[in-house]
């Protein structure tokens, strides 16, 4: 099974064996909870015990906590190399007396692929990745003095490009705005839309010529940029919608052990669609976050910001999401607590379909989704 980081995009995980199709759904128990109940969840999982070393300076006593191994996503060199930017960024807060600004990307909905979830609405995944990054403040208060706020700028804008309508993504945004308040994570917290940089002047235009340099770098074969499209086709074809589909014939166009010439009529011409979406989507996707660089828009929305990233790379300070080794995030699966092991895990949906322990569906009082929000297995 393939596991892996990307500096160019999220991290992905591959579905388990897709020739195996016996759907067992040993959905055996149904409750529902409140948010009391997920209150009280939230309260008893405990968050990494970490020792810092309390006769470093305070800005190496952050960076110490970000390079453990509970927190930590992806290579320490990428920390180190970047030492001097994130100390002076510290540094800056700290002479100012202000709460240190950390920015996050991500939760952009929920990927419209029917083997991922079945979910429009945020669910326990988001929550506890919500809470993860309350945690994270939380600690980071016991070594700096003025405070910690986390910018979480959702990237509801990357919604067209994979097919998912923008009124679809804006609902995703708005239960999680109300989640994080509802939770009481809001004070620290701080939810906005990406897509509010569309607005800015000059937006469509550094868009539109960021789309046309992309592609005529791939026409020409630009080295960079072919690793660059390589290394993200394969999860970029794995979030184009594709609900429309049967469940049985899109295991096959997924399966990568199914060569195209083995592949039904159908399931050639769905793999031909999807891959055509996915290399229009790549280029979009790329010009966009060039775009947003171009306006320095984060800079502008929140000075000296810290970016912290589920995407490891130079700059960024890459964490886990929910807990060390969980690979799917929580809009690309579906959350499932392990009773026994007392442990949260991430998995996509038909991977969880397959199991063959007995799986309890939870629901939340008052979700206007009526789906599962978590899931108990045990």
């Amino acid at each position: 099974m393939g596991i892996r980081s990307n500096p160019y995009v999220f991290p992905s995980k591959d579905f388990k064996d897709l020739s195996f199709k016996r759907i067992s759904d040993n959905f055996s128990g149904k409750k529902e909870v409140d948010f009391s109940e997920i209150g009280l969840i939230l309260s008893q999982i405990n968050f990494p015990q970490i020792k810092i070393n309390s006769s470093l300076k305070m800005e190496d006593q952050i960076l110490s906590f970000f390079m453990h191994p509970e927190i930590r996503f992806g290579p320490k060199g990428y920390i180190k190399e970047s030492e001097d930017f994130f100390k002076k960024r510290i540094l800056y807060f700290y002479k100012e007396k202000k709460p240190i600004s950390f920015t996050l990307l991500g939760f952009p909905f929920k990927m419209p692929v029917p083997l991922k979830t079945n979910r429009i609405l945020p669910d326990m995944g988001e929550v506890l990745f919500l809470h993860r990054l309350y945690k994270i403040a939380e600690f980071l208060n016991k070594i700096y003095p003025f405070g910690v706020k986390i910018y979480i700028f959702g990237e509801g804008g990357f919604a067209p490009f994979v097919g998912v309508l923008p009124q679809e993504a804006q609902k995703y945004f708005d239960f999680l705005v109300f989640l994080n308040k509802k939770l009481n994570f809001d004070k620290i917290l701080k939810i906005y839309p990406l897509s509010e940089m569309e607005k800015e002047p000059g937006f469509e235009k550094f868009f539109e010529e960021n789309i046309k340099k992309l592609e005529l770098l791939y026409k020409q074969k630009d080295k960079d940029f072919l690793k660059k499209f390589k290394k993200v086709f394969k999860p970029i074809f794995r979030i184009v919608n594709s609900r429309e589909y049967s469940l049985e014939v899109l295991m096959d166009v997924y399966n990568e052990n199914l060569k195209f010439n083995d592949l039904s009529q159908e399931a050639k011409k769905i793999r031909k669609e999807l891959f055509k979406k996915a290399q229009k989507a790549i280029f979009q996707y790329f010009a966009y976050l060039k775009t947003r660089d171009d306006l320095n828009y984060l800079e502008k929305k929140v000075p000296f910001h810290i970016p912290l990233t589920v995407s490891p790379k130079l700059n960024r300070l890459g964490i886990w999401p929910i807990r060390k080794n969980c690979w799917v995030l929580p809009y690309h699966g579906v959350p499932i607590f392990w009773e026994k092991e007392n442990k949260w895990d991430l998995e996509y949906l038909i991977d969880l379909r397959r199991r063959n322990e007995n799986i309890t569906k939870v629901f939340l009082e008052g979700d206007r989704e009526k789906k599962p929000f978590f899931y108990i297995i045990g």
